[in-house]
């Protein structure tokens, strides 16, 4: 669950590679990660909804949409390497 606007964007998904590789996983757990956080946003579960300020629930919208294009971008990758 996000915490901070920070864990929002591209910068979340960043930290969460960073924290992953840490771990010993890598991509391909990064990329399910991203994938169950876009079924979560389809079921209307979005942590955005819990922020109280609009201005702060514009900019984590607009880092979402980010992340869930940067998390696109990568599955596409990887399904491209590992068919």
């Amino acid at each position: 669950m996000a915490v901070n606007l920070d864990d929002f964007g591209a910068i979340g998904l960043m930290l969460q590679a960073i924290q992953l590789s840490r771990q010993g996983d890598g991509l391909l757990q990064l990329a399910d990660g991203v994938e169950k956080r876009e079924t979560i946003r389809l079921l209307g579960r979005t942590p955005q909804r819990r922020l109280h300020f609009e201005p702060v629930r514009q900019m984590a919208l607009a880092r979402l949409e980010n992340s869930r294009i940067a998390g696109k971008l990568l599955i596409d990758e990887l399904n491209q390497d590992h068919p």
